[in-house]
């Protein structure tokens, strides 16, 4: 009886240790095994959305448990602005300063228990918080488009023998005059305090005796342009706060041309 009772402790004794060390044995374990750092991030993208507010997006990371958002002011000096939690491909920064210069890098991160594993950051994106942007790089008509054509970059047009990028067109319908084709409607969300441009015939475009263009705020005539053949550009300011539904209307079967269009934030 004595033997059995020797024989059964040490039984319970080696059970109870197997429990105290299998749970110790796990964790070394899995502390034992190494998590692969994620891949760099790529195709950094800013979209500016608002006066001071941007967008970035990137390419999401397979297997990233988050990223860290580094901005700078000078190109140089990184700092962390946000801790995104989740395998997301977007992140919108606001309170951004009008007029000044900011770059944008991130890099995504693993978990190996409570520890980060962090990959390797992605190229730097930049932006320029103008006070304005470039029309052309910031909407384009939804309706009634087939008379639209931009320019930019060293694709220009030419006004008054001079070269205009940033721009765009109301072309002149060669196969005959439709009343639709002379319009070209935008929607400005109520974004927008003012729009800047140069205004002119195109160029080695056949050019009527005198063309109008009339502007359209919410269905509203608020400007008329008249112009005389022969004439030169001329460089015009638009009040546009408050509007949603913008159009042009021409008023004659002629290529008028809209030269470094800006467009500025409330």
């Amino acid at each position: 009886m004595n033997n059995f009772k020797k024989g059964l402790a040490v039984i319970i004794s080696t059970v109870m240790l197997l429990c105290l060390f299998m749970p110790m044995a796990s964790i070394q374990s899995e502390a034992a095994v190494k998590v692969k750092k994620p891949a760099k991030v790529t195709n950094l993208q800013i979209t500016r959305t608002a006066k001071n507010t941007i967008k970035l997006t990137w390419d999401k990371v397979s297997g990233a448990k988050g990223y860290e958002v580094y901005m700078s002011t000078n190109n140089s000096s990184f700092k962390k602005k946000a801790t995104i939690t989740g395998n997301k491909g977007s992140y919108k920064v606001t309170k951004l300063a009008t007029g000044k210069k900011y770059a944008f890098k991130i890099r995504a991160y693993k978990l190996s228990g409570k520890k980060k594993v962090y990959g390797n950051y992605s190229n730097g994106s930049k932006i320029n918080m103008k006070p304005y942007g470039y029309w052309i790089d910031m909407i384009e008509p939804y309706a009634n488009y087939k008379s639209y054509e931009y320019y930019r970059g060293l694709n220009t047009i030419k006004m008054g023998g001079v070269q205009y990028s940033n721009a765009f067109a109301m072309i002149k319908d060669w196969i005959g005059w439709d009343s639709n084709g002379g319009t070209l409607t935008y929607n400005l969300e109520n974004k927008y305090s003012k729009m800047e441009f140069v205004l002119g015939a195109v160029d080695g475009q056949e050019d009527s005796d005198s063309s109008i263009i009339q502007v359209y705020a919410d269905n509203e005539l608020i400007k008329t342009y008249k112009r005389k053949k022969n004439d030169l550009p001329r460089s015009y300011t638009l009040k546009v706060k408050g509007v949603y539904k913008l159009e042009f209307v021409r008023s004659a079967d002629v290529t008028i041309g809209f030269g470094d269009v800006k467009l500025y934030y409330k």
